[in-house]
């Protein structure tokens, strides 16, 4: 028998990166269940129909409270300045 663990993964719609919005922002964030950070985001692609910008795993539940990822803190705390 075998048991697959779920994870609720925050996945955000991540724009910006181009010459005119050098910065990324986040915004449209959803909860999915998913096994992996990469199938949380390719469940979230697939279902808002991204293909410009696309999903990107900011944080995850653990003990019913958000925990962001540390990519996504690092980069948070690097464009405040925070090395």
């Amino acid at each position: 028998m075998v048991i697959e663990v779920m994870t609720k993964y925050i996945v955000a719609l991540e724009v910006g990166g181009t010459m005119e919005m050098p910065y990324f922002e986040y915004s449209m964030a959803q909860c999915i269940d998913a096994e992996t950070p990469k199938e949380a985001a390719e469940i979230y692609n697939k279902k808002n129909k991204c293909s410009y910008y696309y999903g990107t795993v900011v944080g995850y539940y653990l003990d019913g409270k958000i925990k962001p990822t540390e990519w996504f803190m690092r980069q948070t705390f690097s464009r405040m300045g925070i090395k």
